[in-house]
Order: C-alpha cells, then structure tokens, then sequence
C-alpha cells in the first residue's frame, strides 16, 4: 500500500451533501481557506444520483445552482386539503450533479486542495489521524468523517427509514402548477405504514413524482413503482407520460447520539454525524446550519461539536421518532394535525430550530396527546 508522508491540515472523508458543503465553508472564510485539505473519495461524482431541497428566505448563497424554487406548496389528506402561501420562504431544489459540478469548478482556484480518489476504510486516532485507504494512507491534524455504520439500527434510541422511490416524467398535455410544490399527499396508502407522495413540478409539463415511506422497514422496489403510477392515474390524471429519470434513496432519521463518538480532531459529519433532521428527514437546510457553527468553532478553538446540538429540539424528535417507529400507522394523522392547526411558517421555524419556547408549546400542544403520552413513557424524561 502506497502512503504519503505530507500531514494536511484537514482530511474530509466522503464528498457527499456534508463532506462537499463542508468544503465550501472552509474555501469561503477568509482565516481558514489557506489551509491543506485532502478530500477522500471512492467516486468521480459526476452523475446526478440525487436531489435536495429545503425552504428558505430571501436569497442563499446556493442559488446560482438552484433548479427550481416554489413559493406554494400544498398538503393533501383523505380529510384534509390546503394550500399555503410560503412567504416570505421559498422552496428550493437543487440536483446533485450540479452541485458536484459547482463544488469542483471552485477548486480550480484552489491548489491547496487535492480531491483523492480512494475508499477509505479505517481512521486511527492520535495527535496525528490516519487515514487508511484501499489504495494508500493519509495522515490529517483534523479529520471529518461522513462514513454511516449501522450502530444506529441496534441502539435503544428510537429510529425510522426515510425510503424512497422517485419518477422524473414529462407528460404531453399541460397538467402541473409549476409554482406550487407536493409537499405530503398521504390520499395514497399503503397498508399501514406512514407513507405519502411528494410531488415537484419543474414545467407544466414536467415533474418529479416521488412515494416516500417514514417507516422502520424498507419495502420491495415494485412496491414504489406501484404506487408512483396509482398517484399519476388517480390523482394528476395522466395517461400520456413518460419517465426520463429516477431516484431511489435511504435516509435514517435517528435519535441515536451520533456525536458522542466525537473526539478533539476527529468529527463525524452529515448522516453519520446525526445531521439529518431527525424528525423530518431533510439534511440540505440542516447540513448548512451544522457547519455554520462548526466554522465558528474552528475559527474561535473550540470543541468541534460545540453548540451544534440542542436539548430541547432533540428531545421533541425521540419523542417523534418513538411514536413514528411503535405506532407509524399514525403518522398522516399526525402530520395531518401539524399542517392543520399551524402556519407553514410556524412548522418552518420549528424544524430549522430557530423557533421560541412559546411557539414550540403551541404546536406540540395541537397533537394528539395520547400517542405522545406513550412516546414519553418509552423515551423517558
């Protein structure tokens, strides 16, 4: 096995959502954009394997890269329909693959930066990291690591897949509102799972049509397919379509403390760094927050984890989390209630975790309370 000597002031290991957004950050500040970083991947990253979207107000620092933004969306039930006018949030898609492209034209302006084509597959810890690839081995003062093990499935902490299965499909005739987004329509059951459609309409023509599951387990892959064409014939009404691209994906939305595996120079970042919105699935908006603070605590020689976790919010998620993993047949009655009984903006500010005290008792007090009474008694206080 080849290794190379030269200690890099950084090694980030994965060049997904967090390993790349981390990357950015680090390029973008001034104090730390000098620094040597290596990037550890086992792909080229240059297909678009995936899609992230999240809301957000006014203008980002991602829109040159923004496929399309909404500024509607609409919830749908068997009992319950409304359409909400996001202001002043926008909703915003972005592919993949022109956020890899984005990501790696920056680096041109960059050579302190090596993007290292290898998988790596075990990290020594020390006063000095080692990274040990199948090809080689690096060696980093400060290592970020994205690499997901499955402690998450045998840990006590509450936890559910966000699965799914998506359809890219043009139809002939004009058939979608492309300035309002899906954002749940659960008229389309599947047994008793928590499971609904999302739908993201690019044109009037052209859409991403996508069956998703909160559940604990995964379903066969006809069973999204199915699904997908019900909601096409049922609901949008197309007969006349076709599909131009896919995408499939697994998320787990955890409890588990992802951080306490942190050390002073090792960080586990995105997924496996507990990143994701636990009670949500949505990791782009989520990613971004994290680093965020995690830049100021580079910058200011703090913990690396410093301040990136808050108590409350990730109490309410075990909570969520228990009752979506135990009792999931309740969960469109339950995001029916959220959507319901609350504003869009509300639930917006919940989820980013920029909400007060006050406004968090007032959604949480809009739920069921029995399903939650359970749920407190399983997690405990």
């Amino acid at each position: 096995m080849k290794r190379s000597d030269e200690v890099y002031d950084i090694a980030i290991i994965g060049g997904g959502l967090a390993g790349l957004q981390l990357l950015h950050a680090l390029l973008s500040d001034d104090q730390l954009k000098n620094q040597k970083i290596i990037l550890l991947e086992k792909e080229e990253k240059v297909e678009n394997d995936k899609s992230w979207s999240f809301w957000e107000q006014g203008s980002g620092k991602w829109d040159d890269i923004v496929h399309k933004s909404w500024t509607f969306a609409e919830f749908n039930s068997n009992s319950f329909n409304k359409k909400y006018d996001l202001s002043p949030y926008k909703y915003k898609m972005i592919r993949s693959a022109d956020f890899y492209a984005f990501i790696k034209k920056m680096l041109k302006d960059h050579p302190n930066v090596l993007w290292q084509k290898d998988q790596i597959k075990d990290v020594e810890i020390g006063n000095i990291q080692k990274c040990i690839g199948e090809n080689s081995i690096y060696f980093a003062k400060k290592v970020f690591d994205s690499r997901l093990t499955d402690d998450f499935q045998n840990s006590e902490y509450p936890f559910v897949l966000q699965h799914f299965k998506g359809w890219f499909i043009e139809s002939k005739k004009e058939v979608f509102d492309n300035s309002c987004f899906q954002m749940m329509d659960f008229r389309n059951e599947h047994r008793k799972d928590c499971a609904f459609t999302y739908v993201l309409p690019f044109s009037s023509t052209k859409a991403l049509v996508e069956y998703t599951f909160f559940s604990p387990k995964l379903v066969k892959d006809i069973v999204y397919e199915q699904e997908i064409k019900n909601y096409i014939n049922q609901h949008l009404k197309v007969k006349d379509y076709k599909v131009f691209e896919t995408e499939a994906g697994v998320i787990p939305m955890s409890a588990h403390p992802f951080h306490l595996g942190n050390q002073e120079n090792y960080m586990k970042i995105g997924t496996a760094g507990g990143w994701v919105k636990a009670s949500s699935g949505y990791s782009f908006k989520n990613t971004s927050n994290k680093i965020e603070q995690l830049i100021l605590n580079l910058k200011n020689n703090l913990p690396l984890d410093h301040q990136l976790f808050k108590k409350r919010f990730s109490f309410y998620d075990k909570v969520f989390l228990s009752v979506l993993q135990k009792e999931n047949h309740l969960g469109a009655k339950l995001f029916e209630e959220m959507y319901s009984k609350n504003s869009i903006q509300s639930i917006f500010r919940f989820l980013d975790e920029k909400s007060n005290l006050m406004e968090e008792l007032k959604i949480i007090s809009r739920f069921s309370k029995a399903p939650f009474l359970r749920a407190l008694w399983r997690v405990g206080l």
